[in-house]
């Protein structure tokens, strides 16, 4: 009984540190489409190049500890099923590759910023078209990753609902909120616009996940007895 809750208790902590380097990762990224089209793009850029690679760090750190959540989670996940742990795993995995992809593209722009000061003959349209283009590579990158984050998450809350290692109403709520995260993101993808609130409930459930984590700890289930 100890351990499971101990498991549990790890795993909010884990979370709690995602959320701790995730959030200024988003925040104080401050890069967007529309500021592609502003003339001292450049400028912005190479102002912002120290607080961009901090972000990009924040941003790696915090997808990495979601690999660490999946490896801890695995071995119990597998005493339900084996597919959809190693499914749960892969997609986690992706997951992290593809925040990688977009913290390169975030990279790249910065070096292309500073290329660009140094040109004799500046040239300020074709920057904003090649700037335009790495801002969106982050943006479709990001989109994939909420994709890949919700049905990750989705899995992970199934096994709970069905081990009942926490209450079912905060499982229930959580697939809900990745449900609602994956089709938001999907809708943006096919250039449907969405309100932010459909990302801002996720984070409220999560907030309430962890929460309930750090101080009950998972409960004791049958399901864990040979693996904790």
């Amino acid at each position: 009984m100890k351990n499971t809750k101990q498991l549990g208790r790890t795993i909010g902590l884990l979370m709690l540190g995602i959320i701790s380097v995730g959030i200024p990762s988003t925040l104080f990224r401050g890069i967007s489409t529309s500021l592609a089209e502003k003339p001292d793009f450049v400028s912005i850029i190479l102002e912002r190049g120290q607080e961009m690679r901090f972000t990009i760090l924040f941003d790696m750190v915090a997808s990495a500890l979601w690999l660490v959540v999946g490896g801890i989670m695995l071995q119990h996940i597998k005493t339900y099923s084996k597919p959809m742990a190693y499914i749960f795993l892969g997609l986690l995995t992706v997951f992290l590759a593809t925040i990688v992809f977009g913290d390169i593209s975030h990279l790249s722009l910065i070096s292309l910023a500073e290329k660009f000061s140094l040109s004799e003959n500046f040239d300020n349209k074709l920057f904003t078209v090649l700037g335009f283009i790495k801002v969106k590579d982050y943006v479709w990158s990001h989109l994939l990753s909420l994709i890949l984050y919700s049905s990750a998450n989705f899995l992970l809350l199934w096994f709970l609902f069905k081990s009942k290692m926490v209450p079912r109403f905060l499982a229930v709520w959580g697939m809900l909120a990745m449900v609602t995260v994956f089709t938001a993101s999907w809708l943006q993808i096919f250039g449907i616009s969405v309100s932010m609130y459909a990302y801002y409930q996720n984070g409220i459930n999560f907030l309430f996940f962890i929460s309930w984590l750090i101080i009950k700890g998972f409960r004791e289930n049958s399901l864990l007895q040979s693996t904790v």
